[in-house]
């Protein structure tokens, strides 16, 4: 496919999207306001999307060789105001979900499976309709990823498991009390952080239609009385570790970890602003110097130490972490001197997390951070 198919798959694509989230907004408007019921309880929804790829880089343009027909099936439960955090966010859904896409090229590309949990936050409802958010995140796998001898085209993905993630907006209208219609805006990525190379990731835009179905219904729940909050700091040690590839050439993978101390305050029951020292090891630094024939290289290029500042948003027991940070002392700063976070914690109790969070310079994966903690409040 040229690249002016390609750009006429998108301008087409593109206006269907300005319809659509238009509609989104709308949505909400098409019902009359009269039935004050709300959907508690587990339900199951199938739903089926429309997009393409978005080549966000030039030398991808190529890989957009159709639209992209995908489909999730979803189980989940309506929260009912049963622990804080599901009342301080309006009463989100919870569940976990498979999904499926073609990506129109199959020698190159292939498909997509997926499995991964999901949760979606009402943003206002207004009677039996309202507009939500919706966050997924889990692993997926696709059928063909780069290869030197078989599939040099693909320069997108690096090996067949990658990250699954998931960002939507989307309207919601309770149809009876049993069924729901359901249409949105979903940006769906895969990449693997940089744990095999190439690791351009794909992005892929989709407008969603779906039905959800719930087996029982009720009356919505009264919400229940907070106590006063309190602001408390928090200080957490965090001990991570990961691999990466630096290039296919290299076959290689090479052992990265980082020792991270941060403190943290509660800004609102549902925020936390925090700042913190890192200290990080990566083994492919002084190897990629190598490569490079850099002069003056020691042992010590390994390590980056680093300064960073945190935001958090709190859903009970998991936190959803975005980090930004700055190198200091490093004598060969190769990749830049900012470095980010984006990932999740989880506290098995008040004071063990596990940790789950990708770095990377800007919009360039690093790696994959997989890591225990310890917490004192």
């Amino acid at each position: 496919m040229n690249w002016a198919n390609s750009r006429n798959i998108r301008v087409g694509f593109l206006h269907l999207i300005f319809y659509f989230i238009i509609l989104i907004f709308l949505f909400p408007l098409f019902v009359k306001a009269q039935d004050s019921t709300r959907f508690t309880g587990y339900f199951a929804e199938p739903d089926a999307g429309y997009g393409f790829i978005v080549p966000h880089h030039k030398s991808m343009r190529y890989l957009q060789r159709g639209h992209i027909p995908a489909f999730n099936l979803r189980v989940g439960k309506s929260t009912d105001g049963n622990h804080e955090w599901e009342q301080l966010y309006r009463y989100p859904s919870i569940g976990i979900g498979y999904y499926y896409a073609n990506l129109q090229y199959p020698e190159v590309l292939g498909t997509v499976n997926a499995l991964y949990s999901f949760i979606d936050i009402p943003i206002f409802k207004m009677g039996p309709s309202s507009l939500f958010y919706n966050f997924s995140f889990g692993l997926s796998w696709l059928s063909k990823h780069f290869d030197e001898d078989n599939n040099i085209y693909n320069i997108a993905i690096g090996s067949h498991g990658n990250v699954f993630l998931n960002l939507a907006l989307g309207s919601k209208i309770d149809l009876t009390r049993r069924m729901s219609l359901l249409c949105g805006i979903a940006l769906t990525h895969y990449s693997n952080g940089a744990i095999a190379s190439p690791n351009l990731g794909i992005n892929v835009v989709t407008a969603d239609v779906g039905l959800r179905y719930y087996p029982e219904y009720c009356l919505p729940v009264k919400p229940k009385h907070l106590d006063h909050f309190v602001p408390k700091f928090d200080y957490m040690l965090i001990l991570s570790g990961g691999w990466k590839q630096i290039d296919p050439s290299m076959v290689e993978k090479y052992l990265t970890s980082s020792l991270s101390f941060q403190v943290e305050r509660e800004i609102s029951r549902k925020k936390n602003l925090g700042a913190g020292l890192d200290l990080f090891y990566d083994r492919s630094i002084t190897r990629y110097m190598e490569h490079e024939k850099i002069q003056d290289i020691r042992k010590s290029d390994d390590y980056r130490p680093g300064v960073h500042v945190a935001y958090s948003l709190v859903f009970g027991k998991v936190n959803f972490t975005i980090q930004m940070g700055y190198y200091c002392f490093v004598r060969w700063n190769i990749d830049g001197d900012f470095y980010h976070r984006f990932g999740l914690q989880y506290y098995f109790s008040k004071h063990l997390l596990a940790n789950l969070t990708i770095k990377t310079h800007f919009a360039k994966a690093d790696f994959i951070e997989w890591g225990l903690g310890y917490r004192i409040n």
